[in-house]
């Protein structure tokens, strides 16, 4: 008996556990504001023209925004009339295709790294 319930304990725990963790295609889904990119000169990778994505099931919707301060002091975010629907897929649970060129993809909590040959771009989750 007591060998069933430690199993049946076991089964429910690992359970609990998997349910916890998110895959990567997953994580990926939602809003992305970048602070920080690095590119090599003379390279033009289009997706480092944005900092603000808006990632859903098959797009991305890419925006360029400036923060503008205000009367109050505040800052507010302004979005440029640039903007750009773009496709992607995933090749691996570590590598995604966007506009068929491939990025490696880092997740830390709510930050994430886009990389590839040429471009390498970090963003916070919003």
């Amino acid at each position: 008996m007591k060998k069933l319930t430690i199993v049946i304990l076991l089964f429910v725990l690992s359970i609990l556990l998997t349910s916890c963790t998110q895959s990567n295609k997953s994580r990926f889904l939602g809003v992305w504001e970048a602070d920080q990119a690095s590119q090599e000169a003379g390279s033009d990778v289009e997706i480092g023209h944005y900092n603000y994505l808006e990632i859903s099931e098959t797009t991305i919707e890419a925006k360029s925004f400036v923060m503008v301060k205000q009367q109050d002091g505040s800052l507010q975010k302004k979005f440029s009339d640039l903007h750009k629907d773009m496709n992607y897929e995933w090749n691996t649970d570590q590598q995604v295709l966007i506009e068929n060129q491939p990025f490696k993809i880092e997740f830390k909590q709510d930050e994430m790294i886009l990389q590839n040959d040429v471009i390498k771009i970090h963003y916070n989750k919003k």
